[in-house]
């Protein structure tokens, strides 16, 4: 813990309050700032409670406040689900009087911390990221907010698959130009030409610095990496980088020209604003879905289509085409019914209108669901979940196709009733999915949101087969189709890495 930090702990130690916020743990800081967890007692809220560093000098304490309720300010206005919540805002009562902000807690990784544990996420994830952001984007700049520190640090992922945009530490209104007198505050390697050299700021700022984010995200690296600032400054300033694809093969070239124009050191030839970029990155997304299900190869431009043909095999049109084709078989086997029935009557003499004869039940011919096979393609445990889903459970008893016809005008025994029968018709009862997954991750069956293991550790659900999927930020989620058997646990071990 940082001498800051034992400052605040024993300036707080015997009460752990500011304001009425109760403190329960330290969650990080900085020079601005320590960050804790902490729990409001009138509403029983966990927030995360941002206090103002102690022991400052003057004249960093009067900036410090300053930039500390511009924050709160700043993001306190903005109402966004990718941007972090502000609940409150106020002053302890003591001689220090340190300010805190109460704002919502978030439980996840930064984009930061996922870079520095060697994890590069895939493409798509990293579009995926990169329009939430653009979209919190949108909105502040739309109400007048240019953040002005966009960079992987500030760039939430949540447990629950959200991204969220924090820091508005150095936020400025769009219209402040460079009157501020931190004008040139911010991260170095995130900063945009105009903002190092003082100029006006404006939303195509932060969109630069998203640039840089994202290139780092889809690559490793810095475009403008350099053993020292003053050189990250002049190549900011003066050169441009290699398209990640050069680093990374799966970056396609219309990501490249997205991640490029966002880098372009004029902000007149940057995206004019934050919906145009997104405009510009949803048909990339598009495509790499479409890469993911048609296969894991990239397709060439003239390869798509010879792949249509093949596609559209399993596709609805193919399920049209194969549906008369069942009819004929269903109409044929009813005629076979009918003449086995009339047969059955000439043989015993009966002319009853409804005798009563116990038939086999008619089996429908086994015919392979292209959508279910269409479901399983791509899939990294297909063959096993396919075998898994299809694979019927043993009946507890054998239907009897040869039992005699029973005398005109007789009825059944109830005595005469299976019990084996009469328990397999009760409902089943449920089964339980145990789960172990390191370090985390959200959890859904059957297209539904379960909750996040940990804490969750085990679901009860019907029998049957049910599809698992288990998300986590920082990698590909897995899915699986398990079989839960009534009364039985079944269990899912699985580490992300």
């Amino acid at each position: 813990m940082s001498s800051q930090a034992t400052e605040v702990g024993e300036a707080c130690g015997a009460r752990r309050r500011f304001g009425r916020y109760v403190v329960e743990a330290e969650l990080g800081g900085g020079a601005m700032g320590i960050v804790y967890r902490a729990q409001d007692p009138l509403i029983e809220r966990k927030v995360a409670l941002k206090v103002l560093s102690p022991g400052l000098l003057p004249a960093e304490e009067v900036d410090f406040r300053e930039r500390f309720f511009r924050e709160a300010k700043s993001a306190g206005r903005l109402n966004h689900p990718n941007i972090v919540t502000i609940y409150d805002v106020g002053e302890s009562s003591d001689e220090n009087g340190l300010p805190y902000i109460a704002m919502e807690l978030l439980t996840g990784l930064t984009v930061r911390e996922s870079l520095d544990s060697g994890v590069v996420l895939p493409v798509r994830k990293v579009t995926e990221v990169g329009l939430l952001v653009i979209r919190g984007l949108d909105y502040a700049h739309q109400h007048g907010i240019v953040h002005r520190d966009v960079k992987p640090a500030n760039i939430m992922l949540s447990r629950k698959g959200t991204v969220k945009i924090m820091d508005f530490g150095i936020a400025l209104p769009s219209d402040a130009g460079k009157a501020s007198r931190d004008a040139m505050l911010g991260s170095p390697k995130y900063m945009a030409p105009e903002q190092l050299a003082g100029d006006t700021v404006d939303g195509r700022t932060d969109l630069f610095a998203l640039g840089v984010t994202l290139y780092e995200m889809l690559t490793g690296k810095d475009p403008f990496d350099a053993d020292s600032i003053p050189t990250v400054m002049h190549n900011i300033l003066h050169r441009d980088p290699p398209p990640p694809s050069t680093l990374n093969p799966d970056v396609p070239p219309e990501l490249d020209q997205v991640v490029m124009r966002a880098l372009a050191k004029d902000p007149e030839a940057r995206f004019p604003n934050a919906r145009e970029m997104g405009r510009a990155l949803v048909p990339v997304r598009r495509m790499l879905k479409d890469r993911e299900t048609l296969g894991p190869a990239r397709l060439a431009p003239g390869a798509r289509a010879s792949a249509a043909p093949a596609a559209a095999a399993h596709g609805p049109a193919a399920e049209r085409v194969r549906r008369p084709a069942r009819r004929t078989v269903l109409a044929v086997l009813a005629v076979l019914a009918a003449a086995l029935a009339a047969g059955t009557v000439l043989f015993f003499g009966r002319s009853a209108p409804h005798p009563q004869v116990a038939l086999a039940p008619l089996a429908r011919p086994a015919v392979a669901e292209p959508a279910a096979v269409a479901a399983g393609a791509g899939q990294p445990n297909a063959a096993i979940d396919a075998s898994q889903a299809t694979a019927a459970e043993p009946d507890a008893e054998t239907s009897d196709s040869a039992q005699a016809p029973l005398p005109a005008g007789a009825m059944p025994k109830a005595a005469n009733r299976s019990p084996v029968r009469d328990a397999a018709r009760q409902p089943l009862p449920p089964g339980r999915l145990a789960l172990s997954v390191l370090p985390w991750g959200e959890i859904r069956v059957d297209g539904r949101p379960r909750g996040v293991t940990p804490p969750l550790h085990s679901l009860e659900l019907p029998a049957g087969v049910h599809r698992v999927e288990i998300r986590n930020a920082d990698f590909p989620p897995l899915v699986r189709r398990i079989r839960i058997r009534a009364g039985k646990t079944t269990s899912i071990d699985h580490r992300f890495e």
